[in-house]
């Protein structure tokens, strides 16, 4: 983001003095001094109701998952996240995903997993998690790095694949980092979308969030945030 928070200050004065952290960690500690959270959801806000009054959907991107092509054969085409959780269940995937305790991402493939194995078409209930199931998905999963792309171009000769956003996906693609590139899976039962809303959790704040706000969702600005 550095580039683009260097680009908001020189247009409009405002700095923003960023504290990185997963989004179930930023959930948790939401009221602990900050002014503003940009998260890449506000969902698991809401489940607490204590989603901010004002929210701005900045950009968007869907949970998949990444993986080298010779995993995406042994797949199939259009895999359901159950069919991923059974092949990492039987050892034939190892995959990177972040941390569910901290991670958003993390916990949005977790849901989906226990959404697919519910089989019910409707939103997911407690009696309706199947533990076994999203173990499997689990028995996957090689590393929970804090940065697990990083993690991922460490460790690409051990690993088959990455759950992580699309655009972080794209990203390491284009990098020129990865001995083979990752082909992306979406799942054909659904994916989660991380729309990352800018939230004003300050009210004080409200003259510099709708600055923030107004230039972030410019032309000129969502084309910076497509590109980078």
């Amino acid at each position: 983001l550095a580039p683009l928070l260097a680009d908001l200050r020189r247009d409009t004065g405002v700095e923003l003095v960023m504290d990185y952290r997963g989004t179930m960690a930023a959930t948790a500690e939401l009221n602990r001094g900050f002014d503003l959270a940009w998260l890449s959801t506000s969902r698991f806000l809401r489940l607490r109701d204590a989603e901010p009054q004002l929210t701005t959907s900045i950009m968007l991107s869907p949970l998949v998952l990444g993986v080298k092509a010779g995993q995406a054969a042994k797949l199939g085409p259009q895999p359901t996240w159950a069919d991923i959780a059974d092949h990492a269940a039987a050892g034939e995937l190892r995959d990177g995903m972040a941390d569910p305790h901290v991670s958003g991402t993390g916990m949005a493939a977790l849901i989906g997993v226990a959404t697919a194995a519910a089989g019910t078409g409707a939103a997911l209930r407690p009696e309706d998690v199947r533990c076994d199931r999203i173990q499997g998905f689990l028995a996957g999963r090689a590393f929970d790095a804090p940065d697990v792309t990083e993690e991922y171009v460490r460790r690409e000769h051990e690993v088959g694949g990455l759950v992580a956003p699309e655009s972080a996906i794209l990203a390491l693609n284009a990098s020129g980092r990865l001995r083979e590139p990752l082909e992306v899976v979406y799942p054909r039962d659904g994916i989660v979308l991380a729309d990352y809303p800018l939230m004003l959790v300050k009210p004080d704040k409200r003259a510099v969030y709708d600055r923030v706000v107004q230039w972030l969702r410019t032309p000129s600005a969502q084309r910076a945030i497509m590109d980078r």
